[in-house]
C-alpha cells in the first residue's frame, strides 16, 4: 500500500491507499503519535486478512480527552477535566477530511462505505458519532 502524510488546516493525517484497486471502504481513525507508529503494522495485519479493498486515513489527535469526548466532565482520575470537542472532531472528519480523501483517492463519495474506529475513548467518540449524531450508522 502507498503512504501519503500531510495536512488539513495544521492537523497531520496519514492515508494508505493501494491505488490498483477500487476501494470500497476508507476505515477513519482518530490517533495520537504512539498510534502513529504502529499503523504500518495495523495496515499490514488488516491486509493479510481481509479480501476487501481499503484504505486506512488517520488524523492526529493533539488532546485525547478534549477532542473526543463530547461533554466536559472531570477526569475520573487525577485533576483536569474532559472537553466537549467531538462535535468539532466529527465536523472535521465531514467537512474537511472525507472531501480530501475523495480527491487524494480519486473516488466517488457514494460509492465508499466509511468506518470510523477506534477503542476507548476513540471507541466513544465513534457511538457518539453513530448513536448521537446519527453519522457512520452501520448499515
Amino acid at each position: 500500500m502507498k503512504k501519503l502524510n500531510f495536512k488539513i488546516e495544521e492537523k497531520e493525517c496519514i492515508l494508505y491507499t493501494n491505488e490498483n484497486k477500487k476501494i470500497e471502504y476508507i476505515l477513519i481513525q482518530p490517533v495520537d503519535e504512539h498510534d502513529m507508529q504502529l499503523l504500518d503494522n495495523e495496515v499490514k495485519y488488516i491486509s493479510e486478512n481481509t479480501d476487501k479493498n481499503f484504505s486506512l486515513a488517520a488524523f492526529k489527535i493533539e488532546d485525547w480527552n478534549s477532542e473526543l469526548t463530547p461533554w466536559e466532565m472531570p477526569l475520573l482520575r487525577g485533576k483536569g477535566n474532559f472537553g466537549d470537542g467531538a462535535g468539532k472532531t466529527l465536523e472535521f472528519i465531514k467537512e474537511k477530511l472525507i472531501p480530501n480523501l475523495v480527491k487524494l483517492v480519486n473516488i466517488q463519495e457514494n460509492n465508499v462505505k466509511y468506518i470510523l474506529g477506534g477503542y476507548s475513548l476513540a471507541g466513544l467518540f465513534f457511538h457518539f458519532g453513530a448513536v448521537i449524531r446519527q453519522i457512520f450508522l452501520m448499515e
